[in-house]
């Protein structure tokens, strides 16, 4: 789909925008107080994000502002444990949650956090997922 390419590419391969991303604190509320309660997360930055919903500890549904054209989009993912090579702290997981329940519309994305090493679900202090797609 050409209407979503950037006009100001250079090279014969296309780019595509990224059609929502966030940046959240999965260990505090929307007010920035540490908290275990299910409630919104703390959004440090994002795009065409609303809201990040704590469901338990480590699980949590991204809503999309506007929503996308279908739900065949890319999910990215990543966490701050990843980056600096913290092997017992660099699991996501996107669209389908440990006990089987799948949530990827075209208005919600749901993910899960936790360590790799002991596949225990956790909150994570800062987690960045992106959406591509139509």
């Amino acid at each position: 789909d050409t209407s979503t390419k950037f006009s100001t590419t250079t090279g014969s391969a296309p780019a595509y925008a990224c059609r929502a991303w966030v940046n959240f604190d999965g260990t505090k509320d929307t007010t920035g107080a540490t908290s275990t309660a299910n409630t919104n997360r703390l959004i440090r930055a994002s795009g065409n994000i609303a809201s990040v919903l704590r469901n338990a500890t480590g699980d949590y549904t991204i809503t999309f502002t506007t929503a996308m054209s279908d739900s065949n989009y890319s999910v990215c993912f990543g966490n701050v444990g990843f980056i600096l090579g913290d092997l017992t702290n660099t699991s996501v997981i996107a669209g389908t949650t440990g006990g089987g329940a799948t949530l990827k519309t075209i208005s919600q994305i749901r993910i899960q956090t936790g360590g790799s090493a002991t596949s225990v679900l956790r909150d994570l202090s800062e987690t960045s997922v992106q959406i591509f797609g139509n």
